[in-house]
């Protein structure tokens, strides 16, 4: 199950690179500066860390938030939520 969650996201990864070029749109801000986006990073990274997500990354991603987070047993893994509500998104909910 794992493993094809992994490869589902792995491709939708693929899919999406021409989406990376959107910076920053999930922020709230076409073109910020880089003190509004370091500012808006670590607004997201608290609020994620309140809601009990070791987060060590955040970045726009096309229409949501791609996180870097660090699971209990010390893994990392990517996973997306919805800006604004920082609702996490499976695999099956992309586009």
């Amino acid at each position: 199950m794992i493993k094809k969650a992994l490869l589902a996201l792995t491709l939708v990864a693929a899919a999406a690179a021409p989406a990376f070029a959107n910076t920053d749109a999930a922020f709230g801000n076409p073109n910020p500066t880089d003190d509004q986006l370091a500012f808006t990073k670590t607004a997201i990274l608290e609020e994620l860390h309140q809601k009990g997500i070791n987060a060590t990354d955040v970045e726009d991603w096309g229409n949501l938030i791609r996180a870097d987070v660090t699971l209990a047993d010390g893994t990392s893994h990517v996973q997306l939520f919805q800006p604004g509500s920082l609702q996490p998104v499976s695999a099956n909910q992309i586009n």
